[in-house]
């Protein structure tokens, strides 16, 4: 008897991944695929709203706090004025408070502060994903 990860026979969950560390892109994004996930990858907020006006589907977003000309919270912030379902993973290096931004934290999203592994990585936002969210 052959069994197939459901992950295999649906559609992969969409994740829009925002880092503009180049080496951490790739390594998260490849993490995520591993783990199930079709990843679209941007530097930054404003590259990313560019790639979200082409993709149907965001799963979720996988975004670094502090991103040159528009950061992460700033991104999700306009992202759910068009798609207020879509659920956030914020991640950062910063230890001060890095969701001030009105908006773009509720119920449902997470932080995961870095350094962390990349199995973390992908738990995290298989928790967020599973996760009950308000709209």
């Amino acid at each position: 008897m052959l069994i197939v990860p459901v992950m295999q026979i649906l559609d992969p969950p969409t994740v829009l991944l925002l880092e503009d560390e180049p080496m951490v892109r790739d390594l998260a994004a490849r993490e995520l695929e591993r783990a199930g996930y079709r990843v679209v990858a941007a530097r930054d907020g404003v590259e990313a709203l560019l790639l979200a006006e082409s993709e149907p589907v965001i799963d979720l977003v996988v975004a670094d706090v502090m991103l040159p000309r528009l950061g992460g919270p700033e991104f999700v912030r306009v992202l759910r004025s068009r798609r207020p379902e879509v659920p956030a993973l914020f991640i950062s290096g910063y230890a001060e408070d890095p969701l001030g931004e009105p908006g773009a934290w509720r119920s449902g999203d997470a932080f995961l502060p870095k350094p962390f592994t990349l199995r973390r990585l992908a738990d995290a936002a298989a928790a967020v994903l599973g996760a009950p969210r308000a709209v």
